[in-house]
């Protein structure tokens, strides 16, 4: 018998748009990284990725102002794939299922895994407002990552 896989959604429209959360935009249009391009994004590190199934990434500058967070999203081709590089990804830290199936959190990143997809969000300075928005990035992404 042959058993068609579903087609994956257009991994861009994970990403939120903008004012999402409320006053940020995105910043240029979003990188997207299919297969052996993924060595172009991660120089030294692509390799623990595709080891997982990796398929492609969508990965998105976002700001307010001088603040600025980017969000990944990695296509890991499984739910078995997502969550093997988030284990890799977060070793040692406390996970919990704030956001996704689970997640880590510390004041400049967000990582969790739903579905298929592995999901970063990083920010490049820790304060209040910054870190309430690395959440709510979190939380506009995990609706959007249900598995297929």
């Amino acid at each position: 018998a042959l058993i068609l896989a579903a087609p994956s959604p257009d991994i861009t429209d994970l990403l939120p748009a903008d004012g999402t959360p409320n006053g940020w935009a995105r910043s240029g249009g979003p990188g997207l990284y299919e297969g052996g391009e993924l060595f172009e994004y991660i120089n030294g590190g692509a390799d623990a990725y595709h080891d997982r199934g990796f398929e492609r990434l969508a990965a998105q500058l976002y700001s307010k102002g001088d603040a600025e967070v980017q969000l990944e999203i990695y296509d890991m081709g499984s739910p078995e794939g997502a969550a093997a590089i988030f284990i890799e990804n977060t070793s040692g830290m406390d996970a919990t299922s704030d956001f996704g199936e689970r997640s880590t959190r510390d004041e400049y990143q967000i990582s969790f895994h739903r579905g298929r997809y592995y999901v970063s969000v990083l920010a490049f300075s820790s304060d209040d407002e910054t870190g309430d928005a690395l959440a709510a990035f979190a939380r506009a992404v995990v609706p959007a990552s249900r598995a297929p």
